[in-house]
């Protein structure tokens, strides 16, 4: 495991560095965010979708890990 980089933020103190991103994962290929339209809005299509973007939503946290990103935020897009 990387240990986490820190900065001097005045007064002697060290600080660790917490980096992030918001939402989506530009280097993956995994997508938390399918969506429908509200035509096509049935329930066993929602509850699909709903499943299919929780279950990306494990892979790409535990790929976070695995990288050392422990800031993240969800997308609300997760539930359609």
């Amino acid at each position: 495991m990387k240990s986490i980089p820190f900065i001097y933020s005045g007064g002697g103190k060290m600080e660790k560095i917490r980096v992030g991103y918001a939402c989506i994962s530009v280097t993956t290929d995994i997508n938390t965010n399918r969506i429908c339209i509200m035509k096509n809005a049935k329930d066993e299509k929602l509850r699909s979708l709903i499943k299919s973007n929780i279950n990306s939503l494990k892979d790409l946290i535990l790929y976070n890990i695995e990288k050392n990103i422990y800031v993240f935020r969800i997308s609300s897009d997760i539930i359609p």
